[in-house]
């Protein structure tokens, strides 16, 4: 089955230790890797705490949101 999502819910604040954090990013990267489309390269290129509303939405004067109990992990995808 092909996704475009994976989400995990903590019921409680978890502390995520940096090799933890590696580990999951290095999972990400072999997910990118073995689904690229031939011609193209995808990779995670974005994380940290989740941004609350689409950026364009947002004036120059005003700070971006964050919300800091997610973690976000962008891949991006195109062409060689």
């Amino acid at each position: 089955m092909k996704r475009r999502r994976i989400e995990i819910y903590f019921p409680i604040p978890v502390e995520i230790k940096n090799e933890q954090l590696k580990a999951i990013h290095e999972a990400v990267s072999q997910i990118c890797k073995d689904n690229t489309p031939p011609g193209h390269v995808m990779w995670p290129a974005e994380s940290g705490s989740k941004i609350t509303v689409p950026i364009e939405m947002l004036s120059d004067e005003e700070p971006i949101p964050f919300d800091d109990d997610t973690y976000f992990i962008g891949c991006f995808c195109r062409e060689k």
